[in-house]
């Protein structure tokens, strides 16, 4: 599944041929209400023409549902669009001069939509507008599950909701309008055990560092590019990422070159081993008769020898009879 941000919550996924707006917001209406909305990063157009098959907005909020994007996105589109919508957003749409034919559904907690390949299911969301919700979408082509919060507080209950086995959460990090902040998102994406954590909701009415989310495998997103969500990509992999990465390089060489050690050692410990158990063979004891009158230096000096040759030296002496005390005894 390819997947493009379109900033603060906004994404479009592509599965096939199928394509799924959500949260868009490609408009400055916000800023008419409040100043400090004014958005940071221009509009790229050419995403209003995008033609999604659906829509899904996970909250009421003007930055999630906004009618003039939406307006827009319907108007330009010859497609049937479903969209599902929370309770409050629907509310909106329902109350919106909108003229284009689409069809609405109210989506929420623990409600499940099948569109061909894809399974969506809706997760409970902790914020001030009580109909929200993030969801889950399993896509059966790309045999992947990602799990998008929408607009979140750090929350037991939704964590307890969040299904296993995710590869890509999405987790808003500014810590206004109802969403948790960096160091609470940095809790959540531990908890919900996902090999990618993708933050979102910043950068558009903020200048929050997304590098600064505690959290091995953050992948940040840039505006209007696709995610990198696959193991090559590294564009846009953060800086604790690398750092992981590189750490994890420098322990494998560590762990090869103590292991080249550990056979040197063992290897060490066999050859003396072995040496002591080897059985000495001892050269047999050459018997070397010495007459008396033979000198001491030159039985030196064969000693030495003999033992420089690794042969053993026992000198003997013989007694000389006396030939008198022998005629005597007779």
């Amino acid at each position: 599944m390819k997947i493009v941000w379109l900033g603060q919550g906004g994404l479009l996924m592509v599965s096939g041929k199928k394509r799924i707006l959500v949260d868009p917001y490609l408009s400055n209406s916000c800023a008419k209400n409040d100043k400090n909305m004014s958005r940071r990063v221009r509009v790229k157009k050419k995403f209003l023409r995008c033609k999604p098959d659906m829509i899904i907005l996970t909250n009421c909020h003007p930055d999630h549902t906004d009618i003039k994007t939406i307006s827009a996105i319907l108007y330009k589109s010859r497609k049937h669009i479903t969209v599902l919508a929370c309770e409050n957003a629907f509310r909106i749409l329902e109350g919106a001069d909108i003229k284009s034919r689409y069809t609405r559904v109210m989506f929420g907690e623990g409600d499940e939509w099948t569109f061909e390949n894809i399974l969506i299911k809706g997760i409970r969301a902790k914020t001030d507008d009580k109909s929200a919700f993030g969801f889950s979408l399993d896509d059966e082509m790309s045999e992947k599950r990602f799990y998008y919060s929408g607009n979140t507080l750090y929350s037991r209950y939704v964590i307890e909701q969040i299904p296993k086995n995710i590869d890509t959460a999405f987790i808003p990090i500014s810590g206004e309008y109802g969403c948790m902040n960096i160091y609470d998102a940095a809790r959540f994406a531990i908890d919900t055990g996902a090999k990618n954590i993708v933050p979102m909701s910043f950068g558009m009415f903020d200048s929050i560092d997304p590098s600064r989310l505690v959290s091995s495998n953050t992948v940040v997103p840039k505006i209007y590019k696709t995610i990198p969500l696959e193991p090559e990509d590294e564009e846009c992999v953060s800086e604790s990422t690398k750092v992981k990465k590189k750490k994890s390089e420098l322990n494998d060489i560590f762990k090869s070159e103590k292991a080249k050690e550990q056979e040197y050692i063992e290897r060490k410990r066999l050859i003396e081993e072995s040496s002591s158990t080897v059985e000495v063979i001892e050269e047999p004891v050459e018997q070397v008769n010495k007459y008396e009158d033979e000198s001491t230096r030159e039985f030196n000096i064969r000693l030495a020898k003999a033992i420089e040759a690794g042969r053993t030296y026992t000198r003997t002496k013989i007694q000389i009879k006396d030939k008198n005390t022998s005629d005597t005894k007779k």
